[in-house]
């Protein structure tokens, strides 16, 4: 799935910092901030979180292999 694809609904996976690990979340709303897009999420533990589109995939393996390429960009 391209990012530019996703909506509101769509449950999708990001990195979590604090404790590091893949989550996943479901898109509550999404807006632009300056030029990127934002999704605000509702994700696994029932907590809210932000992320840029930049920073969401359709799966765990994608978001792990993504991860792996960019340790510094997550």
């Amino acid at each position: 799935m391209d990012s530019k694809n996703f909506k509101v609904g769509d449950k999708v996976w990001f990195w979590e910092r604090w404790p590091e690990r893949p989550v996943f979340g479901t898109i509550e709303k999404i807006y632009i901030t300056g030029s990127k897009l934002w999704a605000e999420l509702n994700y696994d533990n029932g907590r809210p979180a932000g992320r840029f589109f930049d920073y969401l995939f359709e799966t765990k393996e994608d978001l792990l292999e993504f991860k792996k390429k960019n340790k510094s960009k997550i």
